[in-house]
């Protein structure tokens, strides 16, 4: 059964969909999001939490309708805004939870993939909190003045990578890292 998160239909969040077409095949997309390393080697620097690469274990951990690739840390690298990993749900979206400091706790992710054809597909990226009244306001105002911005160009940013790739072929020819 077509399970729908509950950051789509409680009230309780607040968020802002961004979506366009890619000109890449969906899985590129989805390897790119659930790839644990990918923020601190093409995000760094842009705002996004993880700019430091620390070394981790990474964890595969089974569920019902998913698996959560999660990151923990080595003894020594402990960090306060660690981002423990996301949680890809069959068939195609993945929830993730960046530690920002603000109203109603980390920011959420939900991205979805929609495949259009062998080589397009249409990204909906879903940024959230669980915020009301005053909260939700100041939220929404953090959303405009800080990372809405931010946000594009990391959006942005991935598109490149991904679209560089020319294709899943390409999957074959990589350069892996012990995480991977």
């Amino acid at each position: 059964p077509l399970g729908i998160p509950e950051e789509l239909t409680s009230p309780g969040w607040c968020g802002w969909i961004d979506t366009q077409t890619w000109d890449v095949n969906y899985l590129l997309v989805l390897d790119n999001v659930v790839d644990s390393m990918h923020t601190p080697f093409l995000h760094g620097g842009a705002g996004a939490v993880g700019d430091v690469a620390n070394p981790s274990r990474v964890q595969v951990v089974p569920g019902e309708d998913s698996f959560r690739v999660q990151n923990e840390p080595l003894p020594g690298y402990e960090r306060e805004d660690h981002f423990e990993g996301m949680t890809f749900h069959l068939p195609n979206w993945v929830r993730l939870d960046i530690p920002i400091p603000g109203p109603g706790g980390p920011m959420r992710i939900l991205a979805f993939v929609t495949p259009i054809d062998e080589t397009q597909c249409q990204p909906f990226f879903l940024r959230s909190r669980r915020v009301q009244g005053t909260e939700r306001e100041q939220w929404c105002e953090q959303w405009t003045q800080r990372f809405e911005g931010v946000t594009r160009h990391i959006v942005w940013q991935d598109e490149v990578v991904v679209a560089s790739q020319r294709g899943l072929e390409s999957r074959f020819r990589e350069h892996l890292l012990p995480q991977d």
